[in-house]
């Protein structure tokens, strides 16, 4: 039973820990290896550093004397019981307001605590494992390593998004607001039939015998670039969704000016998209930012259904699809 609870152990030079039947430190010289790591370093311009389970923070005095003032160690620790070891061996150099210590075991909570420190001035994310205590929970610490890399890169893709399309998504607000004033209804259509979703990825032609046999009982609501496949097949929906703001979308359009149906699109999407279709248009808007003029236009309720942006068209797709 001794092993299952940590304790400091002696060694050559400075302490180790013994724990569930293993050492996390080296019993000859604990300081050793995570200092070797370190020395190895070489931090890049706003990194976010991420050492899973910190222990007794061998190599972190290291870190911290070359750290640039735009970077920052996160010590992460997923055990309780260790992270007692820590907090009462916890050094003065593990204290300064470079380095954060938290107890969590899943991404969301580290997320959590990254937005309330102001994430935006980290650019990328490294893990520094230091000891065997990463090793205990190896699964665990690398989805967390994952979650939050990916959690850093999307928020910069969509700052890279917004500052390149969004004076395009400004202006074509600006258009469809002038133009297409008396089709701004605010509500989307609903259905009481089940409904279906048709992306334009490579199950959409093997799903189109099962939609066509259930075609009556079902709502049909298509991406705009599956229409040209569903026509083919005599598939003829319910509703089509458009949400790109660049003219090339137009093109999911044309020869389908016959076809009756409503067309649920973005308040960003190009005018000549919403042109193209003399249908039935329902507008919703993915709120892409805060800023002020978008805020003026919910004040002058100019505008329609808000939704999160969700990335893709069919993603969004899906997220209409449960409010019809």
């Amino acid at each position: 039973m001794a092993g299952q609870y940590p304790r400091l152990v002696e060694a050559d030079r400075g302490y180790t820990i013994s724990y569930k039947d293993r050492l996390l430190y080296s019993s000859r010289s604990p300081r050793k290896r995570p200092e070797t790591i370190v020395r190895s370093l070489t931090l890049r311009l706003h990194t976010l550093v991420i050492i899973p389970s910190p222990l007794l923070c061998y190599g972190i005095d290291l870190l911290l004397s070359d750290l640039p003032d735009d970077c920052h160690l996160l010590c992460v620790e997923i055990d309780e019981q260790l992270m007692r070891i820590t907090l009462d061996n916890l050094p003065d150099f593990a204290k300064s307001s470079k380095v954060s210590l938290l107890r969590a075991d899943t991404p969301e909570k580290i997320i959590e605590f990254l937005e309330n420190i102001g994430f935006q001035r980290f650019r990328r994310v490294v893990p520094v494992p230091l000891s065997g205590g990463y090793g205990l929970y190896k699964k665990e610490y690398d989805r967390i390593f994952e979650k939050v890399d990916l959690f850093i890169r999307q928020y910069w893709q969509n700052r890279m998004t917004l500052i390149h399309l969004g004076r395009l998504w400004i202006r074509n607000i600006l258009s469809n607001l002038a133009r297409f004033s008396n089709d701004l209804d605010r509500q989307l259509i609903s259905t009481s039939k089940p409904v279906v979703v048709a992306g334009a990825g490579e199950s959409l032609e093997g799903s189109l015998s099962i939609i066509q046999n259930v075609r009556e009982g079902i709502f049909l609501l298509a991406v705009d670039t599956a229409l040209p496949t569903l026509k083919l097949s005599d598939l003829y929906p319910d509703a089509v969704i458009a949400l790109e703001g660049q003219i090339a979308n137009s093109y999911d359009f044309m020869d389908h000016k016959n076809i009756d149906f409503n067309l649920i699109c973005d308040l960003t999407s190009h005018p000549s998209t919403l042109a193209a279709t003399p249908c039935k248009k329902h507008f919703m808007l993915s709120y892409f930012s805060d800023n002020k003029f978008l805020q003026r236009l919910g004040k002058h309720e100019l505008l329609p259904t808000v939704f999160e942006p969700l990335g893709s068209v069919g993603v969004a797709a899906v997220e209409i699809a449960l409010k019809l």
